[in-house]
């Protein structure tokens, strides 16, 4: 999936469900494509920062708003470089 600032996060594992508002990411996902995570206010506000380190410079590539349900938000950017594939199981 592509972020905002066009940070590219890789889930290898997924449900999807094309009627839902709201997805979960995982901080697995996260890691796995070479994010850190950390948290931090600016003027007031609650965000959850997805960083990355170049040697020991540390640099923030998306953040994202805390909400009053308890959960932070971002928006995804379609992108048609990237298709989502799904395995249908069958019983025997």
């Amino acid at each position: 999936m592509v972020l905002p600032d066009d940070t590219r996060i890789f889930i290898e594992e997924a449900f999807l469900y094309p009627g839902a508002e709201r997805n979960l990411l995982t901080f697995k996902d996260i890691r796995r494509s070479g994010y850190h995570v950390s948290t931090a206010c600016e003027n007031g506000v609650e965000y959850l920062y997805l960083t990355e380190s170049d040697e020991a410079k540390i640099k923030v590539v998306e953040k994202a708003p805390f909400t009053s349900s308890g959960l932070y938000y971002t928006k995804i950017k379609p992108s048609s470089k990237f298709v989502a594939m799904s395995t249908i199981f069958k019983n025997p």
